[in-house]
């Protein structure tokens, strides 16, 4: 390792080319996944699925409180949104969540 000034430490090529390397990928990754994304209409399938659950959703309230009380004396340590994430989960397990067909 070499310093360069203001004690900055800069790491030896293969090193560096390995840094470089899984920064391509992460950025290729992330604008195909924004491509693929836009490409599905993502806001809209999000939207269709969610209309499908929001029925289940306010039946789903009328208990939340008593529900959050009884997971947290169950596990006192986790957090108070721990019990409604694992809820909205158990809501979304049965969606049919639709595939767009692969464009060509």
């Amino acid at each position: 390792m070499e310093t360069h000034g203001h004690g900055k430490i800069v790491p030896p090529p293969p090193v560096l080319r390995a840094q470089l390397i899984r920064d391509v990928r992460s950025d290729v990754r992330e604008r195909i996944a924004e491509r693929v994304l836009a490409e599905a209409n993502m806001p809209q399938l999000v939207n269709d699925a969610y209309r499908e659950i929001e029925p289940k959703i306010f039946h789903a309230t009328d208990d939340l409180t008593e529900h959050g009380r009884e997971e947290l004396a169950a596990a006192p340590a986790e957090a108070w949104s721990h019990p409604i994430k694992r809820k909205a989960q158990a809501l979304c397990a049965d969606v049919a969540i639709p595939i767009p067909p692969r464009s060509a």
